[in-house]
């Protein structure tokens, strides 16, 4: 089997990367250096196993740095992730419907199966179909993922866990006729925390089930207005999409006939496949990825001494009004001593 095309020249690539995870690193080490001299404090504990956590992510970042970027599409049943992969592969990849797996299962779409290679051993005991294009230019610096639903068993959660937390984009598919699927947006959450923003790209699909004014004047908001206050999300753009009128062969039943002409489809297939299938991107999505990483460990103790400065001023006002009365006590203590020392006579002084 013939090996990955390299994405960049390995000692550039070295060049240009090493400072920057060497820097990483080394704020990291001193982060966890003073977590690890307070140890009565309540919160380093959990402060220190997250910096741990971080420091893993960044060891197999950077043991994988060359590799391409992983783009997984996320999202509950019923959204269309399948449809949406296979029409941008332009051919059946990923089954859908009945035949779409469930459980642990993941659809990978690559250019040589090499290129999951050092994916399979973090994404565990999941079932991993490839569907392998070598001809095609679209994958030549990424790894297109179908993984399973947000809505599926246990197994195929933690599967879907392993993936995300391998992800350098994450395509997150929302059917526009439940676009706010409360579960989805909540376990969804705290893995687009660990990304950059502009590494979490939201796709309403199914827009042309939706009427126009509907899509414009509910849908949109009603999203936009879910991923800030779930996500803290404020994405610039939100891509509108029908999957299945994008797929080669796409037809219709008389009753399901689009009711409206809306498709971002290839405004999607242009940023995945023209804007950031770059060897320039790999570098610079992961580089963010890992600043985006420590940043949060830093918020996350800011936070933790913010929470708790109330608590330490009043114990430093307690103990300057202690440090006072033991102050006031003592100089009244040295006047009534004084007095009583006046009252005798020099001999007895």
């Amino acid at each position: 089997m013939p090996s990955p095309t390299p994405l960049v020249d390995s000692d550039r690539l070295a060049l240009r990367s090493a400072g920057a995870l060497a820097a990483m690193y080394a704020e990291l080490a001193a982060l966890q250096a003073r977590l690890a001299a307070l140890p009565d404090w309540q919160p380093a504990a959990s402060l220190a196993a997250e910096a741990d956590w971080v420091r893993q992510q960044l060891d197999q970042m950077a043991a994988t740095w060359s590799n391409k970027l992983v783009v997984a599409l996320a999202g509950p049943s019923g959204a269309g992730k399948s449809t949406l992969l296979n029409a941008l592969a332009g051919r059946e990849v990923s089954p859908t419907g009945l035949e779409r797996p469930t459980t642990r299962s993941l659809i990978a779409y690559v250019a040589d199966e090499a290129d999951i290679a050092a994916l399979r051993a973090r994404w565990g005991q999941a079932d991993v179909q490839v569907q392998v294009a070598p001809a095609a230019p679209a994958l030549q610096y990424l790894v297109l993922v179908d993984a399973p639903d947000t809505n599926t068993t246990p197994a195929g959660l933690a599967a879907l866990g392993r993936v995300l937390d391998t992800a350098d984009v994450v395509i997150t598919v929302f059917a526009a006729q439940n676009p706010r699927l409360h579960d989805n947006i909540q376990f969804l959450a705290p893995y687009v925390r660990r990304l950059p923003p502009e590494s979490v790209v939201p796709v309403v699909n199914m827009v042309d089930r939706a009427p126009l004014a509907a899509l414009q004047e509910q849908v949109l908001p009603d999203l936009r207005q879910a991923l800030a206050a779930d996500w803290d999300l404020h994405p610039e753009h939100i891509y509108l999409v029908s999957a299945k009128a994008s797929l080669p062969d796409a037809s219709f039943a008389p009753d399901e006939q689009p009711l409206n002409t809306v498709n971002e489809f290839d405004s999607l297939r242009q940023f995945l496949f023209e804007a950031l299938n770059r060897a320039s991107q790999v570098i610079d999505r992961r580089m963010a990825r890992a600043q985006h990483l420590l940043a949060l460990v830093n918020q996350d103790l800011a936070a933790a001494i913010a929470e708790r400065r109330p608590a330490i001023e009043s114990a430093r006002d307690q103990l300057k009004h202690a440090n006072q009365a033991m102050a006031n006590a003592l100089q009244e203590r040295l006047q009534r001593r004084a007095s009583e020392l006046r009252g005798l006579d020099l001999h007895a002084a």
